[in-house]
């Protein structure tokens, strides 16, 4: 449990670019009742996650999103803890630890215990939904020297996601089935601000569209989700009662046209 909770706590704050607060973390209570309810009580790594972090969306649901302690549950043979952001699919651990990504054709084992796949997650959930992200413009091969040469460790290598990580700046890619780059070119994403020398050094463009309200995404069936999201962000509420707003204002749209 120590080394999870240090796992874990290193990674966050490094990330977040601050000490973690109590604030952050899901109280011991509500993770006692959770346990109550299933009748066991949780991996040492996916309690250590929320006791730390379980209340910061960057790491909850910036992109996947995680159950709270009430919504875990059991399903043959796996605590489903989990769901892709357009739930295509669930990840749940079983009794010995192995992480297993499930949909409707069954489950398969992710190659990863719960405590490397949770420290995968925080930077995922960062890399595909944090607070900044940019093109890295610069060519792989002078890119490498750079990432070499000024520190950035590798700190994610598996199913042909790539991240490396230096103070909480991630640089990321995607491999092809061979193991070479993609085409796409590499992202860089963070939840603080980079530095202008990090910005002019790595030749980073800002990909990021142009601030939208969730009235605004709900208006596009393709971004009615990320109108969830950002309605449960901004009015501090459950993702059940965000999906309630969106839908009513949907359905009152539509009956005005």
């Amino acid at each position: 449990m120590v080394i999870a909770v240090h796992r874990i706590q290193t990674i966050a704050e490094d990330l977040l670019g601050r000490p973690l607060t109590a604030q952050d973390g899901i109280m011991p209570e509500s993770i006692a009742s959770a346990e109550r309810d299933l009748g066991h009580s949780l991996p040492a790594p996916l309690a250590a996650f929320y006791r730390l972090v379980g209340n910061l969306p960057q790491f909850t649901d910036a992109y996947e999103n995680f159950y709270a302690p009430a919504e875990l549950r059991d399903d043959d043979g796996l605590l489903m803890f989990l769901d892709e952001n357009q739930v295509v699919c669930s990840w749940g651990v079983d009794a010995q630890g192995r992480v297993f990504q499930c949909h409707d054709g069954g489950c398969y084992d992710e190659g990863l215990d719960l405590q490397a796949f949770l420290e995968l997650m925080l930077q995922y959930q960062v890399a595909m939904g944090g607070n900044y992200g940019y093109d890295v413009r610069i060519p792989d091969g002078r890119l490498t020297d750079l990432l070499t040469q000024d520190g950035w460790q590798e700190t994610v290598n598996h199913s042909q996601l790539v991240i490396r990580r230096l103070h909480g700046f991630l640089i990321w890619n995607y491999l092809e089935a061979d193991g070479q780059v993609q085409n796409d070119p590499m992202f860089f994403s963070s939840l603080i601000a980079p530095p202008d020398a990090m910005i002019q050094r790595y030749c980073l463009k800002d990909t990021r569209p142009a601030p939208m309200t969730w009235q605004q995404l709900a208006n596009d069936p393709s971004s009615k989700l990320a109108a969830i999201k950002l309605y449960k962000t901004q009015h501090g509420v459950g993702l059940k009662a965000a999906k309630k707003a969106v839908d009513a204002y949907i359905a009152d749209r539509s009956s005005q046209s």
